[in-house]
Order: C-alpha cells, then sequence, then structure tokens
C-alpha cells in the first residue's frame, strides 16, 4: 500500500506542474487572440510569425547561400525544374564566369534592370569574358550608357527553361526582355525536356511521345568538315550534329512547336508585366557561312548542304511565327552575320565550337541592339499621383519627376502653389519608375523655379 500511495503521490506532483503549465498556454493563447488577433494566423505581421524548417517553408539563407552549391567543383548543378543551374557565386576566369548569388553571369543581382537577355550557351557567351557576350555588347552599342542589362542564360537550356525565366522577369522590372533562341540545339533539346523531365510533362500541348524516333543514320552525326576560306579564315563545321535539329522529320517539328509555344506564352507575361519582348533565333556557324561557301565554290558534302536548306526553312518559318506574336518583336541576326562572315575577320573559333567568338558575339549584340533600343523611354518628367509611397502612411500622395529623379510633395497644398494640377486625373506613376527611380528628397515650400513646370 505504502508503495502504490508513493506512486501516486509521484504521478500528480508531476501531473500538476504539466497540467497547470498546459492550462496557462492555453488561457495565454485565449486572450492573444482576443486581445491581439493579428498575432495569429496568417495575418500576423512577418517578423511576428513563428514558423518550422520543413518542407514548406525552406529556410531562405540555407538555400540561397548553400554551402554545397558554393564548394562544388562543378561547372553546372543539377535542378528538378530547369535540369541544369550555373554554380553560385563563382569567381570570373577566362571564358565563364563571373556567377552572381543566383548562378547567372553578371557581376551581382541588381534591384531592377533596363534589359533581360533570356538564353542558353550563346547568351551566356562561352568561349569569351563578360565583356564579350552579345548581352555586352548589346549594351554598348546602346545610346545610353547607363542601361542596365542582366543576363539569366546557360549552356544546356532550352525553350523551357526559357519560359521559366521570363516567368520570374517581372521581378526585376526591365523594360525589354531579349529572348534568344538557338537553332543548333533548342528544338531537340526542348523537346527532350518537356518529355522526359517530370516538372514540364503535360505543359506542352505540341510535344508527344507518341512521336517517331529519328532516323539512325542522322544520330550517326557524321563526319566534321574542316574548312579554309579565302584570306585565311579557318574553321571546322559539323553539320551532323545540327542537323538532329533542323531535318524534315515529325520529331523535329515538335521541337520548334515547343519552341513557338513557349514564345507566345513568354510574349503574354511581357505583355501583362508592361514589358516588351524581342525574340531572336540565332544560327549556326554552318548556316552563317552558308552564302560564303557557295559563293567561293567549295565542294560542300552532303550533310552539309542537308543542313543549311533545312535550317533555312524552319528559321524563316519561326521568325515569320514569332513576327505574328502580338507585342513581340524580332530580330534578324543571320543577315548580320552573314555581311560579317563575307570579311576576313574570324567569328568563330578554328575548330568545332559552335559559339561565336569576340566578333560573332559584337555583330549579334549590335544587330540586336538596333531593335532594343527604340523600345528604352526614358524616365518621365512631370507629376504623378502614387500609391503606397515610402512614408505617406498609405495614402494617395503627388510626386514630381525631374532629371531622372523622384521628389515627394509634402501635401497637394504645396504641389498646386508650386503650380501644378493637384486634381485626382493626374496620371498614376507606372511601378517601374516608381521602384526604380531614385529619391532625391520631400519638396515642403513653394519654389517655382527649382520645383515648377518648365516652360520648355
Amino acid at each position: 500500500m505504502n508503495t502504490n500511495r508513493m506512486r501516486r503521490e509521484a504521478w500528480l506532483r508531476v501531473l500538476v506542474p504539466v497540467s497547470a503549465g498546459l492550462l496557462t498556454v492555453a488561457i495565454g493563447l485565449i486572450l492573444i487572440r482576443w486581445l491581439a488577433p493579428g498575432l495569429i494566423g496568417s495575418k500576423a505581421p512577418v517578423d511576428l510569425r513563428l514558423v518550422q524548417a520543413d518542407d514548406r517553408v525552406t529556410p531562405f539563407f540555407e538555400s540561397a547561400l548553400r554551402a554545397s552549391d558554393i564548394a562544388s567543383a562543378e561547372f553546372l548543378l543539377n535542378d528538378p525544374h530547369t535540369r541544369v543551374r550555373p554554380r553560385p557565386l563563382l569567381a570570373p576566369r577566362m571564358t565563364f564566369g563571373p556567377h552572381d548569388l543566383l548562378g547567372m553571369r553578371n557581376d551581382s543581382v541588381p534591384v531592377w534592370t533596363d534589359v533581360l537577355a533570356i538564353g542558353d550557351s550563346q547568351t551566356y557567351g562561352n568561349n569569351v569574358p563578360l565583356a564579350g557576350t552579345w548581352p555586352a555588347a548589346m549594351r554598348r552599342a546602346l545610346a545610353e550608357p547607363s542601361t542596365r542589362v542582366y543576363q539569366m542564360a546557360t549552356g544546356g537550356w532550352a525553350a523551357p527553361q526559357y519560359l521559366y525565366m521570363a516567368r520570374r522577369a517581372p521581378a526585376l522590372l526591365p523594360q525589354v526582355m531579349v529572348v534568344a533562341y538557338y537553332a543548333g540545339n533548342d528544338p531537340a533539346e526542348s523537346l527532350r525536356d518537356v518529355l522526359e523531365m517530370p516538372y514540364w510533362q503535360g505543359q506542352f500541348r505540341s510535344a508527344s511521345n507518341e512521336l517517331a524516333p529519328l532516323p539512325r543514320t542522322v544520330l550517326n552525326e557524321g563526319a566534321p568538315w574542316p574548312v579554309r576560306f579565302a584570306g585565311g579564315v579557318e574553321t571546322v563545321f559539323t553539320p551532323g550534329v545540327r542537323l538532329i535539329s533542323n531535318l524534315a522529320h515529325p520529331r523535329v517539328a515538335a521541337g520548334w512547336a515547343v519552341m513557338l509555344e513557349s514564345a507566345i506564352r513568354i510574349a503574354e507575361i511581357a505583355v501583362a508585366s508592361g514589358t516588351t519582348v524581342v525574340f531572336a533565333l540565332i544560327p549556326t556557324k554552318e548556316l552563317v557561312y552558308a552564302q560564303r561557301v557557295a559563293d567561293e565554290g567549295i565542294a560542300a558534302p552532303p550533310q552539309y548542304r542537308e543542313l543549311v536548306e533545312r535550317e533555312a526553312q524552319w528559321a524563316d518559318r519561326f521568325l515569320a511565327d514569332l513576327s505574328r506574336i502580338p507585342g513581340a518583336q524580332t530580330v534578324d541576326v543571320l543577315a548580320a552575320l552573314r555581311v560579317a562572315a563575307a570579311h576576313n575577320e574570324p567569328l568563330y573559333p578554328d575548330d568545332d565550337n559552335g559559339h561565336p567568338d569576340l566578333a560573332g558575339y559584337r555583330v549579334i549584340g549590335e544587330a540586336i541592339a538596333a531593335v532594343v533600343d527604340p523600345l528604352l523611354a526614358p524616365p518621365p518628367e512631370g507629376t504623378y499621383r502614387v500609391t503606397n509611397p515610402d512614408d505617406d502612411g498609405g495614402e494617395s500622395r503627388l510626386v514630381l519627376i525631374r532629371d531622372a529623379q523622384l521628389w515627394l510633395f509634402a501635401s497637394s497644398t504645396i504641389a498646386r502653389d508650386n503650380g501644378w494640377d493637384v486634381s485626382e486625373s493626374t496620371v498614376v506613376l507606372a511601378d517601374r519608375w516608381r521602384n526604380t527611380l531614385p529619391r532625391a528628397g520631400l519638396i515642403d515650400r513653394v519654389d517655382t523655379a527649382r520645383f515648377g513646370p518648365r516652360s520648355d
């Protein structure tokens, strides 16, 4: 009996404090829900919410600064949505890097950009330093030297990955988004990814597992073809490799259709976010030099002749389809490259590498810049209405944009006394300019010479 009584007393000594503690917590939660309901549930301020690290809430810094990614010896890392992604925070090398925190080939991740370039290794800029890539060449060719350009590209990407990046483009507030497809392998890789990757399966109407495989004779790829042009320019063509994406075959047609479908969706994203999209099709070096091969009377092998004929047909059709997409612009990169190929400055390496050299990337960048430049609008001038500006308490307020800087009027009266219309009809400032223009300060006095309307 004494033993049983001692056990009961021991349990009571444990249960009573625990029960009291649980009751205290319950009462506390009831009081919090009554007195401060915003602290419980999804409406709580971000800095007061408590979350656990699980599959639903990934710790941000654990992901953004993942030690295994940064320390990896691999240039490309696997990704379930994009198949591969570049290793982040890679120091610059001669022909690759630097990579920013997102793994993209830029010095850093910007808060915003004027132009966003999306593509594969042709846009990443294999063979050259960052300054030699076509996005860098494009920026140098633009009229405004301070234009910001950010690129999201890497080898192994194709149409699905371009769409994936375009879905994230509005976060960077670009005025123009340039998407550069590559005729050399995008058709084959686009179809492969939408059929093989679980994330993309069923997202493209053009893709089907019922498509017949390519002939074995094509998959054999054939032999490289070295060529030396008059004047000393040398290179090595690989028509068999490029023919896989340019055959007259249902599987190839499906690949080009996936590319077009991605472009249509990208254009819809651009229109919805107030961005202008520019599509480019980068050709194979075989097609770039096809006219010079013919002009110099060089006897080309059958595979080369078939490639340049088929690629030209697919390219013409694709560019024509792109030009019919509402809100989209297109660039004829091939025409500019062919003109440059007629001269004796090498556009590509003298081996079988299909990526351009400095001169080739420069030609591509300048051709794209000619289309992009007129699309870049300068900052507006005058008064605008903004909602929820930096320090207004959530009310609609008037701002003055002058010399590419944003001033906040202390009140509508100050704006009116400086000579401005303060009616509710004042145009609402677009988010892009509200979020990107540097803040000049607060206008809290009347100074019409400085803050009033300009006569010009």
